[in-house]
């Protein structure tokens, strides 16, 4: 696998090289000249990506039967790239390109690095654990969605079943059976795909996947007894079927539970680090804004190259936060801190639109600053709950009390930090950078003071009842 992963390498730098070299301002002279040799740079880097994927693929091909772990890391590397659509961006790119539109053109670009970068990571992760981990969460959410979508279906199919009896026409009755029969047999070929799917995801001799066979089965059953115009018996096997339906969707929904569960201490590590990368660009930006503007208030001219490098910083904070949002959000790991990126990146915004015209003074630099000091407290408190868990590793009840715990304190710190924005447009005197944020912004802060608000009052209720529950055990 070593030759492998450097040929893949090799291939990806290749590529970065190839979409680095992105647009810049050119002089009306040689602009055709520029235009042309980009074209072919931006051509060259997506025939390179395309190889990629390909060679993707034939390596994992090559390393299904003696490395299996490998294998399954380069699937999920070509899922991923085909997902977020790289290719289909690079030829976007190309036509702004012959269009002239660099900036379009460029900012495509930027979105497309960040992706690679991310697909690099994935194929060189140690973390595998985790990389399955989440692919099988993502397999449980899908089939989820598509059981609730195929009872509904079947739900619709056994209404018309029970109407066959009441007609008294009988071309009629004949036709709505072989309408119903046409349908019942579209829903267990659904069902049967569901069940293979299923298998794949939570084993084959798992309940879910046991009841989601008696389901197709079931279903089946009704249609054959569709074609035999036993429209009665066939609404006692639809019934059937969605009974198993029912059975596969809770087994199903209680193995997703046990994964989210085991998927804590991963995600928690990946929040410690995105959390202390956003720290580490923010220190950057304040302490280099800082010397740049002194006490300063009303916004000064800022130096062109140190503003740009600033804003490249406060961007990526923005992408590491959303995917760090992404991520908390699908393995459903905490209640606020998808509420807390969302209100440093509100804060960010009027320091970014003030780096983006050169200007900026301490009115945009406190917005940056606040968004620090609370980073800087979420991750120590995180860091205390890491060592919490660890000690009290193979004690669920008692890590489940600890993770209740640090949620509330997770809360309550952001919920004073919203109240202290709010406050200062209560009383007329904006400060701490809320002076330059737009009325969306404003609005935006109020929504999630109350969403906040209401996220405490949930945490206390489920608290006391851990509390109650870990009393009664004991």
């Amino acid at each position: 696998m070593r030759i492998a992963r450097i040929t893949l390498l090799l291939l990806m730098a290749a590529f970065a090289r190839a979409q680095d070299d992105g647009p810049s301002p050119v002089k009306s002279g040689d602009a055709d000249d520029r235009r042309a040799k980009l074209e072919a740079r931006q051509l060259r880097a997506r025939e390179l990506m395309a190889e990629l994927e390909d060679r993707m693929f034939e390596l994992s091909e090559l390393l299904s039967s003696n490395h299996p772990d490998d294998a399954a890391r380069l699937v999920l590397g070509l899922r991923k790239a085909r997902e977020e659509l790289i290719l289909e961006d690079m030829e976007e790119i190309e036509q702004h390109l012959k269009d002239g539109e660099f900036d379009e053109a460029a900012e495509l670009q930027r979105g497309v690095i960040r992706r690679l970068a991310e697909l690099r990571d994935l194929l060189l992760s140690t973390d595998l654990d985790l990389l399955l981990k989440l692919e099988r969460l993502h397999k449980m959410n899908s089939l989820l969605t598509d059981l609730a979508a195929l009872d509904a279906q079947q739900g619709e199919i056994q209404e018309r079943t029970e109407g066959i009896e009441s007609e008294s026409d009988a071309e009629a009755k004949q036709q709505k059976a072989k309408g119903a029969e046409m349908a019942q047999a579209d829903a267990q070929q659904t069902a049967q795909d569901l069940e293979s799917d299923m298998r794949e995801a939570t084993g084959e001799e798992s309940e879910a996947s046991e009841a989601m066979q008696q389901a197709a089965e079931e279903m089946q059953k009704a249609e054959e007894e569709l074609s035999q115009q036993q429209s009665s018996e066939a609404s006692k096997s639809q019934s059937k079927a969605r009974e198993n339906m029912q059975k596969a969707k809770d087994k199903l929904q209680q193995e997703r539970e046990e994964l989210l569960w085991e998927l804590q201490p991963h995600i928690r590590r990946q929040v410690i680090d995105s959390l202390t990368r956003i720290r580490d660009q923010l220190e950057k930006v304040n302490g280099g804004l800082v010397a740049a503007i002194g006490e300063e208030t009303s916004p000064v001219e800022l130096d062109a190259r140190d503003s740009l490098g600033w804003l490249d910083r406060i961007r990526a904070v923005g992408d590491i936060a959303r995917d760090t949002q992404e991520l908390v959000r699908e393995t459903e790991f905490s209640v606020h801190l998808d509420d807390l990126l969302d209100w440093s990146e509100l804060r960010l915004r009027p320091l970014a639109r003030g780096l983006a015209t050169e200007e900026a003074g301490t009115v945009e630099l406190a917005g940056s600053q606040r968004v620090h000091a609370l980073v800087e407290e979420m991750l120590e408190s995180l860091l205390e709950e890491d060592k919490r868990m660890r000690s009290a590793r193979g004690d669920e009840r008692t890590q489940r009390l600890i993770k209740v715990v640090g949620e509330l304190k997770g809360v309550r710190a952001l919920q004073r930090i919203l109240r202290e924005d709010t406050a200062q447009f209560d009383s007329g005197t904006p400060g701490g950078g809320l002076a330059a944020a737009s009325p969306e912004e404003v609005q935006h802060l109020y929504r999630l003071e109350g969403e906040v608000s209401k996220m405490l009052l949930e945490l206390d209720a489920q608290y006391m009842q851990d509390l109650l529950d870990s009393s009664g055990d004991d």
